[in-house]
């Protein structure tokens, strides 16, 4: 019995032996957990921390601090871009990390939180900082993507390209861009990323606090081939209002293929600030313009004027239209617009509407005025035409207005959408 007992301890011993190998190989590493102020984190010791990097001796790489631990591995280093993992790296090492960062500039349109920091430099290039607390490691990537430091750009020549800006106001502007012609190879697409340059007095770009870039997000706004193309910017969010002077917009734009298979091209276009611009655009009534700009996609023009104890509205935009366009609803989509502006704005004291007709000759058809007696009984009106058209009895919208002035072309638009059989508007 004690043989067999012994030889059952044995037998266990080299079981347990078996399992620990097994282990030890396929997990690769061994984590202990340690406690400092509350804040847990994890040290991987592993067969990688054992990788021993030198810091590049290259532009990329002298654009930001050597991190503290040179446990890691460097996985791209060239003139155009820095790729690298470090291991070994505590949460209070990852944060200390990033505001050094900060220090060599790389603290434009910055994001940061416990596990990932995104900033730009004043050249445009752009640093990538992830952490995991589990693994301990931390990976940066810092790259130009296209943009040199001379500020020459990709251009979107090729495709037929290219960008104007309108309504422009010290905290934004409408955005068209303009497709003609070029080789394009897929899909034209842009985003909400764009970044701003002032001119000095020399002519030159300045490259310092005057350079603004927008966070990237999801947004993509297709750019309509051989047409117009417009989009809302505000960077008023990022920077504030922008002092007078001479700028440039600059935004990126591929040409999407499939995923991952794109051609990138840079558009940019210049414009001034003025006195004009900066006292028709406070920071409260850059917001209408912000609202505006959303609620008629082919919005043409927006200026907010203040005068003695008068603010003015003045909208020109192009209607959307289906086969053929209808009065009526351009007459509410024009009370519903001021309604929700004096809603916020009640200081508004006028509205004036240009209506424009054809996208491209944008010939002025129809003038809707709102003064103030109209506006104190703008809500109760448009409800009441509202209910009116719901119950399916006649309506007008433009009992709204102060007044209507139509051309030859809009008098022969059809006023609603119900037929008359015997009307001879087709």
């Amino acid at each position: 019995m004690i043989k067999d007992d012994e030889n059952t301890k044995t037998n266990y011993k080299l079981i347990i032996t078996i399992i620990l190998a097994i282990l030890l190989v396929a997990g690769g590493s061994i984590f202990f957990l340690f406690q400092d102020d509350n804040i847990q984190h994890r040290i991987a010791i592993s067969k990688q921390s054992k990788n021993i990097f030198e810091w590049p001796d290259t532009q990329m790489a002298s654009l930001i601090p050597a991190p503290q631990s040179t446990n890691g591995h460097i996985g791209h280093s060239s003139e155009k871009r820095l790729s690298v993992d470090v291991y070994n790296v505590t949460p209070d090492d990852y944060l200390a990390f990033c505001e050094q960062c900060k220090t060599y500039s790389f603290h434009y349109s910055s994001k940061q939180d416990d596990s990932s920091f995104i900033a730009y430099d004043p050249t445009a290039n752009r640093l990538d900082i992830s952490y995991d607390v589990n693994s301990a490691q931390m990976t940066l990537c810092i790259r130009n993507d296209d943009y040199e430091k001379n500020n020459e750009f990709i251009s979107a020549d090729r495709i037929g390209l290219t960008m104007n800006v309108n309504n422009v106001t010290s905290a934004g502007c409408i955005a068209e861009f303009v497709q003609e012609d070029g080789n394009v190879t897929g899909e034209l697409i842009t985003g909400a990323t764009f970044f701003i340059q002032k001119q000095n007095e020399n002519g030159a770009w300045i490259e310092n606090t005057n350079v603004y870039y927008a966070d990237f997000t999801a947004e993509a706004y297709n750019i309509t081939l051989n047409d117009v193309t417009r989009m809302p910017v505000s960077w008023d969010y990022i920077c504030g209002t922008l002092e007078n002077g001479h700028y440039r917009i600059v935004k990126d734009v591929y040409d999407l293929r499939n995923p991952g298979d794109y051609d990138r091209y840079w558009v940019y276009t210049e414009f001034d600030i003025s006195d004009v611009d900066i006292s028709a655009s406070n920071d409260d009534y850059v917001r209408i313009n912000d609202y505006t700009a959303r609620y008629f996609s082919l919005l043409e023009e927006c200026n907010v004027t203040e005068g003695y104890q008068t603010i003015g509205v003045h909208i020109a935009f192009v209607p959307e239209v289906g086969s053929f366009p209808i009065k009526q609803e351009i007459y509410q989509q024009v009370a519903y617009h001021a309604l929700h502006i004096w809603d916020f704005y009640p200081e508004v004291n006028m509205f004036k509407y240009d209506i424009l007709w054809d996208d491209k000759a944008k010939e002025p058809v129809m003038t809707i005025t709102i003064d103030q007696s109209a506006i104190d009984n703008l809500e109760s009106y448009y409800n009441s035409e509202k209910m009116f058209m719901e119950q399916g009895e006649e309506y007008a919208f433009d009992n709204c207005f102060t007044s209507v002035e139509e051309t030859d072309e809009t008098k022969s638009w059809r006023n609603t959408v119900v037929i008359d059989p015997n009307s001879p508007v087709p």
